[in-house]
């Protein structure tokens, strides 16, 4: 052994990187620490042994020290490369067997390093070289020597790139960290190129030297540029993937961060690190300027200049102190857009409009139809007490009279409680809606041979005008009550002894059913009226047939389920004419 000047650093290094690795030890406080406690311990282990390796000139002695030495320097990119992925966040993206794989090639390595006696595949010739400037042990390099250098390079430009990705993410204090990681990469990765172009002193390795230059510098970002408590990763992850747009700004109103949301937002803020607020936001955001100025939370409706279109956003600010005297050092601005609780808010707000609308109709139908219930009911009750108090008195034919109009005004009050009945179903959707293929022609009959009594009694012409073979897509039932209604009304409205035209036709893909009569007709006013649940438009016949006035109101309902159509034209005096327009299909 001799005292070599060049060993001195490696020492430095190796008691360095010693340190810092029991420090790092001690923290545990930043993502990868194992990864990178492994990586200052092989650096540490390196350095020391490549430091007694040039300071010997027996070639066994030289041999010992470079296969100790050798231990652990093929798996420093490897822990170096884990703790990479591991600071970035992409360790839970690389799957199990590439682990495998990249642990198989170091240590092929170092089995072939130690049993190179044997086989030489590693290196050849191991002697002492006295050419140099001193004395140091030098070997002919062989195949997997080759493939150990490109490996550990591979790793070293794969650790860049991922520090380099996350270095374009960040910005500020992050940015400045990560550029002395980076920076200590380069100087590991440039004594792997400078060794065999001869720039370094010859016999001379430089990559021990860049390797504690580069594991020392990544320390000190750690550590003096506060990313323990920081971390980067965690920031990267949860800052910039928040929905809701983050700026952060110092006691004289600087951008000092930002989140990617917030660019979304408010398209000027990006590249504004370290400018001003005010200057960046402009004229146009007086608004917005006012609100951060009062340190208040607030909504403010603001318009986009990029698309025109107007947002919502919900503004808070939060002010943040330092640990010493708590003197607030600047702000938190969160940013969340509530356009689409706006919206919901205004749909909302609509509804219940239309409830309120619709709760008003309600009341008023109910007290018509409270009005119309009341009336025969008081006709049955009267003429009851009538015949209960003087039956002794009565002529049968007045008895016969009176059971007559007790019947007329018992059917009025069937047909109003039996469209009742059907328009709460229709409300509750309790009306099931299967459609089929009809023969509309069969639907109208049916309809027309239920009500023969009151069609002969008032000795009305039904005339039919029916193309042949038409059918429609409905609900028969709902149909059946739709021609039903119409038809009844026809004749209920008509004068003794007059007609009824039925016709039906195709149109493209509809099919037209009109039922016209040649009445009474309606009244202009009462005919946009029609269809309204809260409007009174019941009539008597022209025999004095009461009307419900529900019966349109649920025609017009089922009608609509078919995505069909109700048409109405009348004139007083002349008659009217309902037009049923259904889908063929």
């Amino acid at each position: 052994m001799y005292f070599n000047w060049y060993c001195i650093p490696l020492l430095l290094s190796s008691i360095s990187n010693l340190v810092l690795a029991i420090l790092v030890f001690k923290k545990k406080n930043f993502n990868g620490y194992r990864y990178f406690f492994i990586a200052l311990i092989i650096t540490s282990w390196y350095s020391f042994f490549y430091a007694m390796e040039i300071s010997t000139t027996e070639l066994s002695q030289a041999m010992l020290f470079y296969k100790i030495e050798f231990l652990g320097s093929p798996f420093l990119s490897l822990f170096f490369f884990l703790f990479t992925l591991s600071y970035t966040g992409w360790i839970n993206k690389v799957r199990p067997f590439l682990f495998l794989l990249l642990a198989s090639i170091p240590s092929v390595s170092l089995v072939l390093n130690l049993t190179n006696e044997w086989h030489g595949i590693y290196y050849l010739n191991p002697k002492i070289d006295y050419t140099g400037i001193y004395p140091f042990f030098s070997i002919q390099p062989n195949q997997w020597y080759f493939v150990q250098q490109a490996y550990e390079v591979i790793l070293m430009i794969l650790s860049f790139i991922l520090l380099f990705r996350m270095w374009m993410n960040t910005k500020g204090t992050f940015r400045i960290q990560l550029s002395v990681l980076l920076l200590g990469l380069l100087f590991a990765f440039s004594s792997f190129m400078i060794t065999p172009l001869g720039i370094i002193p010859y016999g001379l390795d430089g990559v021990p030297y860049g390797l504690g230059i580069n594991m020392i510098l990544s320390y000190l970002g750690l550590n003096y540029l506060g990313l323990f408590d920081l971390v980067p990763q965690a920031r990267a992850l949860l800052l910039d993937q928040m929905k809701e747009g983050i700026i952060v700004i110092d006691k004289q109103d600087r951008i000092i961060d930002y989140n990617h949301s917030v660019v979304d937002l408010l398209s000027e803020v990006e590249n504004s690190i370290g400018k001003k607020l005010d200057n960046i936001l402009g004229p146009g955001k007086n608004n917005l300027q006012e609100i951060i100025q009062s340190g208040k939370d607030s909504i403010l409706e603001l318009e986009k200049s990029n698309t025109g279109e107007t947002i919502w956003l919900s503004i808070s600010t939060k002010g943040f102190t330092n640990n010493k005297n708590k003197i607030e050092q600047g702000k938190i601005i969160t940013f969340r857009d509530i356009s689409e609780l706006k919206k919901v808010e205004e749909k909302i707000k609509e509804q219940n409009f239309e409830l309120l609308k619709l709760n008003i109709e309600k009341d008023k139908f109910f007290s018509i139809l409270a009005h119309d219930l009341r009336s025969p009911l008081n006709g049955i009750l009267g003429l009851t007490q009538i015949i209960s108090n003087e039956i002794e008195e009565l002529e049968p034919h007045q008895i016969k009279d009176m059971v007559g109009g007790m019947r007329k005004a018992s059917l009025h009050l069937y047909e109003l409680l039996e469209n009742l009945l059907e328009w709460g179903n229709l409300q509750n959707n309790s009306v099931i809606f299967e459609p089929e293929e009809l023969d509309i022609k069969e639907i109208i009959e049916e309809a027309v041979y239920t009500l023969t009594l009151m069609i002969s009694n008032k000795s009305i012409n039904i005339k039919y005008n029916i193309e042949k073979e038409l059918n429609v897509f409905a609900d028969q039932k709902m149909i059946a009550s739709v021609f039903r209604n119409l038809i009844s009304n026809a004749v209920k409205f008509s004068h003794r002894g007059s007609e009824v035209i039925i016709s039906a036709i195709r149109k493209n893909d509809f099919v037209e059913i009109s039922i016209q009569d040649f009445g009474i007709g309606i009244p202009p006013n009462y005919i946009d009226k029609l269809f309204l649940n809260y409007e009174k438009t019941s009539q008597l016949g022209t025999e004095g047939e009461p009307s419900t006035g529900i019966g349109l109101i649920i025609i017009k309902e089922f009608i609509d389920r078919h995505k069909g159509k109700l048409l109405c034209e009348s004139k007083v005096g002349e008659g009217s004419l309902f037009t049923v327009i259904l889908p063929i299909h």
